[in-house]
């Protein structure tokens, strides 16, 4: 058991064996060494026990959509704002936008909520409302993406995540939309989303984002909370797109006394021009009637 005679290639032979697991006494006496001197060489060469690769997906593939788009967030099917969202979809009609997407909060899931709820709340109900918006929107548009918002996930808490989103949209007979576990999703150089967090003032999520997200503009929803303001950088654009719901049909913001500021309509179009991609931030008090005469 006295010094090396191996070649070099039964070195790495060694090595490539050691590596996969082969104990160091088992090799010492398979290649006639001692074991003090194998791992002596072993350590100086690097050689080390590796470890088994994991076998969880990695996520690192959120989606990628296309601009002339229009974003509708936080529409809370079945208490959404119908005279908002057919004014946005009209206008997306007037500039032959193909694109839909839905940047989470569709719908309302009122009755998978853990919080306590009124009784008229019943999951059929909301179905057939859904399944109705997607009917009308799936003759609008070419490609739709849903992405996943805080209520949508309700559906899948409510079945221990037994089932993924693409379950949800069966229930609703949707077939055109894409559906996407992921809150955000890429539209060239902007970065829309669904965030888990939320604000008081309009705008500062999607500022803290793009500090995250350096190369891109950012527009998110979940606060339902409007407006648009440069990020730190004084180049890029940060925007609180606004909710599509009608807040006078939410109880728990109705019926209850509280600081938080006023719920605040909006929509967003990105939409392909030779400057690059350009948005158009919508709200109640936009001439919707000029506008549609823009493209």
């Amino acid at each position: 058991m006295g010094g090396p005679k191996l070649s070099p290639d039964e070195w790495q032979q060694l090595f490539k064996e050691r590596r996969n697991g082969t104990p160091i006494a088992e090799l010492a006496q398979a290649y006639h060494l001692s074991g003090k001197y194998l791992a002596n060489k072993l350590s100086l060469e690097g050689v080390v026990l590796g470890i088994a690769s994991s076998d969880k997906p990695r996520y690192d593939k959120p989606p990628k959509f296309p601009p002339d788009c229009l974003i509708l967030c936080d529409s809370h099917i079945p208490y959404h704002d119908a005279k908002f969202i057919n004014k946005a979809l009209v206008l997306a009609q007037n500039w032959k936008l193909p694109n839909l997407l839905l940047a989470g909060d569709v719908m309302d899931m009122a009755a998978l909520s853990f919080f306590s709820h009124k009784p008229t709340e019943i999951l059929s109900k909301e179905l057939d409302a859904g399944e109705n918006f997607f009917k009308s929107v799936g003759e609008i548009f070419e490609r739709i993406l849903m992405l996943m918002g805080n209520h949508e996930r309700r559906f899948l808490h409510y079945l221990r995540e037994q089932l993924g989103m693409k379950y949800l949209m069966r229930l609703l007979d949707e077939r055109k939309a894409v559906v996407s576990e992921y809150s955000y999703a890429f539209v060239e150089d902007w970065l829309v989303g669904h965030p888990r967090n939320a604000s008081v003032i309009p705008g500062r999520v999607p500022v803290f984002l793009s500090r995250k997200y350096p190369r891109f503009n950012v527009a998110s929803g979940h606060g339902h909370l409007a407006g648009m303001a440069y990020c730190e950088d004084g180049e890029r654009l940060a925007i609180d797109i606004g909710c599509s719901v009608d807040p006078k049909r939410l109880d728990w913001i109705s019926e209850n006394l509280g600081t938080r500021p006023a719920l605040a309509q909006g929509a967003l179009i990105l939409k392909k021009t030779e400057r690059g991609v350009v948005p158009w931030w919508l709200h109640p008090k936009s001439d919707f009637e000029a506008m549609r005469r823009m493209y």
